[in-house]
């Protein structure tokens, strides 16, 4: 019989942003921005009962809200951030 494989799901890192953006990075700091604050709200929804595909899709669209308000850097940061969770969701991870 084949071996199950654990699917799982890594950061690299380097995203790592803010006070609540990262494998790792949350708070207790107050957001610093607001992609911090969408990374800050999809903290808080992890830590609640709703299913993780939730919270990661409305950190998605969170980000997409914050897209035109942001640097360049922002930018690029936020569409690193969302092909990963996209591909998170994808593998249902």
């Amino acid at each position: 019989m084949p071996k199950r494989i654990k699917r799982s799901f890594t950061w690299p890192s380097f995203a790592v942003y803010g006070n609540w953006c990262g494998p790792g990075h949350s708070g207790p700091a107050a957001p610093v921005d607001r992609i911090d604050k969408c990374c800050w709200l999809h903290d808080s929804c992890y830590g609640s009962n709703e299913p993780q595909k939730d919270c990661d899709e409305r950190l998605i669209k969170c980000l997409q809200w914050e897209y035109n308000t942001t640097t360049s850097y922002g930018k690029k940061l936020i569409n690193v951030m969302i092909t990963a969770f996209k591909a998170k969701i994808k593998l249902g991870l």
